[in-house]
């Protein structure tokens, strides 16, 4: 994002994907990922073998290693695709000319439809991160502030009297509580479910009182600097 102009910018990866493993199509690779995401998210990251995900699309480990470099890079891709799912509605709905508040709640809801259409797959991404290696889990981060960055301008119209560092802390509050449900089924209707996390996300974003007092080490939210 440039000048928090609030639109989501691609951050690419520290080094470029080898070109034979660039299959997007629906393939072996995404029955391999879409296993691999199962597995880590029950076994978790460090449990789960080369061996265990081979089985389970019925090849061998050895086979894994003609698509992909290892687990750590299956794990990278894994956060790639769960990365673009959530992110990938951002742009539009900050360029659509609509009410801030209405832009707000699109913002929440298409992160909440995002983490509740593939539960799994949002769990991973929440959880085994931190399994990255250092330049994939450093790219993982800049893509979360630049998501973040990108609610702060429409939030700073309807609360102008609030500091950035509060605006943020808000956002990554919102943030982790819809991240929070993919590991947590209560039985809820999805669309009950939506009602639910829009309101309290809402409440924390829109209709909290402000601070009396700005922290000291913050600075005013700016759109320009």
């Amino acid at each position: 994002m440039s000048g928090r102009s609030g639109h989501l910018r691609e951050v690419k990866p520290r080094t470029p994907p080898d070109p034979q493993h660039v299959d997007r199509g629906p393939g072996r690779r995404d029955v391999i990922l879409d296993a691999a995401v199962e597995l880590f998210r029950v076994r978790g990251f460090s449990r789960t073998g080369i061996n265990e995900i081979g089985a389970a699309v019925g090849m061998s480990g050895a086979g894994i290693y003609r698509h992909f470099d290892g687990k750590d890079d299956i794990l990278a891709a894994v956060i790639e695709h769960a990365a673009s799912q959530l992110f990938e509605n951002v742009n539009n709905i900050i360029e659509t000319h609509r009410p801030p508040l209405q832009t707000v709640v699109a913002l929440v809801q298409n992160m909440i439809a995002a983490v509740l259409g593939n539960r799994a797959l949002a769990a991973v991404m929440w959880k085994e991160h931190r399994h990255l290696s250092a330049p994939a889990r450093q790219w993982a981060d800049d893509l979360h502030d630049l998501h973040a960055a990108s609610w702060l301008p429409t939030l700073h119209v309807l609360r102008p009297e609030l500091w950035e560092a509060e605006l943020r802390a808000r956002v990554d509050a919102v943030q982790g509580l819809i991240m929070s449900v993919a590991e947590i089924d209560g039985g809820l209707r999805h669309e009950r479910l939506t009602e639910l996390l829009t309101d309290m996300a809402m409440a924390v974003l829109i209709e909290s009182r402000a601070r009396a007092e700005p922290p000291g080490s913050a600075t005013r939210f700016q759109e320009a600097r």
